[in-house]
């Protein structure tokens, strides 16, 4: 499975440029968007065309989704969607990283 994450900021849904122990030492998130309405309106900057980028305090995070995707052999079963609630994310960010 290929997984990915997603951030819900404002009640819309963003991709997540990185999430792992940085995001706890730096008390941020990464997103970005290719929407310039979204942009727009909450003040990401152009990170190049149609990209745009912004980082986003942990607390104003309203969840976090972990996005698991089949590949190869199971790429016709769906995507498995799971939901970090607010009040998991940091915990959830630390059992990231494996050392």
């Amino acid at each position: 499975m290929r997984s990915g994450k997603r951030a819900l900021y404002n009640g819309i849904e963003f991709e997540t440029l990185s999430v792992g122990n940085h995001s706890i030492e730096e008390n941020r998130i990464s997103l970005f968007t290719m929407s310039v309405q979204d942009a727009i309106k909450f003040a990401f900057y152009k990170k190049e065309q149609f990209v745009f980028e912004k980082d986003v305090n942990l607390d104003e995070i309203e969840a976090l989704f972990q996005m698991k995707k089949p590949i190869r052999t199971f790429k016709d079963l769906p995507v498995i969607r799971d939901l970090i609630a607010k009040e998991k994310i940091r915990e959830y960010i630390k059992s990231l990283d494996f050392y």
